[in-house]
């Protein structure tokens, strides 16, 4: 079965994969279609023995065929098909079974300067249920010598998972450097609307946009829905969410669970006016200086590593080199 092409986004957490997610890929406009499906139960979240790129196929197939008789790219976008928070490392088995189902696949991510996606992340998931300090979570994600197998059970990241030239270098082996495109966020920061026509022209979509640049922007300057908390309100909040979600052991229902993160959320902003924006400064820096002083000379040779995989110079952009 030959398979059609489709698009492959791997979104590091904390790089604009909401904003490609509502606005960029489903936009028929641009040339894509988002494929609203979760491929982790047919490539991943499957046993060994079950899993059948032949059954895979013949289930995509349909949809990417009827996608691009309507000249559109279909377009496959998760976060956790790079990384997902509490669980082992899964990225070269995925590589390669992507490869098996989808082998005229291109693949793109974006990546983004590891001190500032480990503050991120650390911000994103205190503001969800996170419950513990930045000291605790730095503890958890960084290698240890001793008590791997529980620390593996109980961290939040890996650190090894922010080593960008892996994750690179397994996908071109399989699909080529042509059919990979790697970005650093910092370049859409930089440049949005040059940066997402990197995208468009990779993934070679045919665009119904007149007016392509003014357009793109008109994207962009929609309001960001998912601002990060103010860093002097975080401890409070992992303090919050330690008394809320963790009183017991036992698993929350969803509805529950949903309601105490709205409320947890909605204490946090109101505690967040009230602390001096001097404060919020002085913990940001804290914090940004904690994991400056324990993960600021991991990514040094894996930076250079993917300078070159990549063909763009990193250290423009603020990487550690």
């Amino acid at each position: 079965m030959d398979m059609p092409k489709v698009l492959i986004h791997l979104g590091y957490p904390k790089t604009a994969s909401t904003f490609l997610q509502k606005k960029f890929f489903p936009n028929d406009k641009l040339g894509f279609s988002l494929i609203q499906d979760d491929i982790f139960d047919c490539l991943i979240d499957c046993d060994d023995f079950d899993f059948s790129p032949e059954k895979v196929q013949e289930y995509y197939y349909s949809l990417f065929t009827k996608t691009h008789a309507d000249n559109l790219m279909p377009v496959i976008s998760r976060e956790t098909l790079s990384m997902r928070f509490y669980r082992s490392t899964y990225q070269r088995i995925l590589s390669d079974r992507f490869y098996q189902v989808f082998p005229n696949a291109k693949i793109f991510f974006f990546i983004r300067e590891q001190m500032s996606a480990i503050y991120s992340v650390y911000n994103q998931s205190v503001k969800g249920d996170y419950h513990k300090t930045i000291e605790q979570f730095i503890e958890d994600s960084l290698p240890s010598k001793t008590n791997k197998i529980l620390k593996a059970n109980i961290k939040k990241i890996s650190a090894t998972q922010y080593r960008f030239d892996l994750l690179t270098e397994c996908y071109q082996k399989n699909y080529g450097p042509d059919n990979v495109l790697v970005l650093p966020f910092e370049m859409l920061k930089r440049q949005p609307v040059e940066t997402l026509e990197k995208i468009m022209k990779f993934a070679e979509v045919k665009i119904e946009v007149e007016k392509q640049k003014e357009y793109l922007l008109e994207l962009l300057s929609e309001k960001d829905t998912n601002k990060a908390l103010k860093a002097g309100i975080l401890d409070l909040k992992s303090k919050i969410n330690k008394m809320i979600f963790y009183p017991n052991p036992e698993t929350i229902e969803p509805y529950k669970w949903l309601f105490q993160l709205s409320l947890t959320y909605k204490i946090a902003r109101v505690f967040e006016l009230i602390i001096p924006e001097k404060i919020h400064q002085a913990e940001e820096k804290r914090i940004k200086s904690l994991i400056e002083k324990n993960y600021g000379n991991l990514y040094q040779e894996s930076n250079r590593r993917t300078s070159e995989l990549i063909g763009i110079d990193l250290s423009e952009y603020g990487y550690r080199m």
